[in-house]
């Protein structure tokens, strides 16, 4: 059986570098990716602490300063629900990336590649 972490690295052979200052998205399971993910996994406290009041959702620019930055797409999507806690879901194939130059979240469909910022084009 295909984990969800494997079918997000396989449909996400590449995609576009929002955000990642020029240097490219890099997929793949190398062990630096695996201790990211562990390290990232420990600062559950951090993230907890970075949510906001009222809504229970998650501060995305927050809990991103708790973690180390998601280096390839198969960590975002091993992160949506850490990051994204509490957010609307999105419909399926889309996963949430955030844009260091846009200071902003923006989507990736994984079968084609396609983003937008709109988070209307992809809400469940």
């Amino acid at each position: 059986r295909r984990g969800a972490r494997g079918r997000v690295e396989a449909e996400c052979a590449s995609a576009p570098a929002h955000g990642t200052g020029g240097g490219g998205v890099v997929v793949g399971g190398s062990s630096a990716s695996k201790r990211h993910l562990e390290d990232a996994g420990a600062s559950d406290r951090g993230a907890r602490q970075a949510r906001t009041g009222d809504t229970n959702k998650s501060d995305p620019r927050a809990v991103l300063k708790t973690i180390p930055w998601p280096a390839t797409i198969n960590q975002w999507g091993q992160l949506q629900k850490k990051i994204w806690a509490g957010h609307p879901r999105l419909q399926q194939g889309w996963i949430r990336c955030w844009s260091r130059s846009q200071d902003s979240e923006y989507y990736l469909r994984l079968s084609d590649k396609t983003t937008t910022f709109n988070i209307s084009e992809v809400l469940a």
